[in-house]
């Protein structure tokens, strides 16, 4: 299972803070995709907009590569979030 959770706008979007995923593993542009209903060639911009840890880690290199395994907990944050 991953652990996903968003804040913010993200969660609205979403319509709830958090939840979890039955995948043994995925590509963080698989689960942007689909969670958020965007074409691949969307992802980038996509990305560019929000903050995402992975086990309290934030990403922001290679994002097309990044892989999620059961386990992991995912934050998605907006960059524009408030302090």
């Amino acid at each position: 299972m991953i652990e996903v959770k968003a804040v913010g706008g993200l969660s609205r979007r979403l319509g709830r803070t958090s939840f979890q995923l039955a995948k043994d593993s995925m590509l963080l542009y698989d689960l942007i995709k689909d969670l958020f209903q965007v074409d691949q060639s969307d992802v980038d911009g996509f990305l560019s907009d929000i903050i995402v840890a992975i086990n309290g880690v934030a990403v922001s290199e290679a994002l097309q590569f990044v892989k999620i395994v059961s386990g992991d907990k995912v934050m998605l944050i907006p960059v524009s979030h408030g302090g």
